[in-house]
């Protein structure tokens, strides 16, 4: 299978690969992109030349802070959980998004995205996100496609510079779709996007 884009070919990537149904990883694990998009700047009066700045940023596996504004750019974390995308038991990733310091407060959105769409029978359109933000017990949402994750505008307000957004994404094939998607493979992409108060 052709993956479009770039970063596939990236040392140590790795695909989900399905196979009779169930999802398996391709070598010894898999890694899931992240990535940090384009923080918008929101200018007051005498705004022009403001050398203040908001910069997002997220954390790699080596707990680095790593600037990703371009989904080329993003930066690949390992699985925390599950060894298996299937229709029951999540596969999961954490990351931690930081208002780098110094700047200024603002708003940040957590979105799923799919780093290498396919044509035809896209696995990604077939997956159901669960996701957890500041290390809640409860989901900020549960069980919902992409379209439906992004649409809910998951915000955590006012992140301080030097704050951060942790963020726990669990993800399954939806009832049914298994056999439908076998033989098929994708990567999972979260981003933060960002507005600055």
């Amino acid at each position: 299978m052709v993956n479009p884009t770039p970063k596939s070919h990236r040392a140590g990537t790795r695909r989900l690969l399905a196979t009779a149904g169930v999802l398996l990883f391709a070598g010894v694990g898999i890694t899931a992109a992240t990535f940090t998009d384009t923080a918008t700047l929101n200018l007051g009066g005498g705004g022009i030349g403001n050398p203040t700045l908001f910069d997002i940023a997220v954390r790699d596996g080596a707990g680095q802070l790593q600037d990703a504004e371009l989904e080329a750019d993003a930066v690949l974390l390992p699985l925390t959980d599950g060894e298996a995308l299937n229709e029951t038991d999540p596969v999961a990733f954490e990351a931690r998004f930081e208002n780098r310091d110094p700047g200024i407060t603002g708003d940040l959105v957590i979105q799923v995205f799919d780093p290498d769409p396919q044509p035809g029978d896209d696995l990604f359109d077939q997956l159901l996100f669960t996701i957890y933000l500041q290390g809640a017990s409860v989901p900020a949402i549960a069980g919902a496609t992409a379209a439906e994750v992004n649409a809910a505008q998951l915000t955590e307000a006012d992140v301080q510079p030097g704050g951060t957004v942790d963020v726990r994404l669990e993800a399954v094939i939806a009832p049914g779709a298994g056999i439908a998607v076998a033989g098929t493979a994708t990567q999972l992409g979260l981003k933060a996007e960002g507005e600055s108060r």
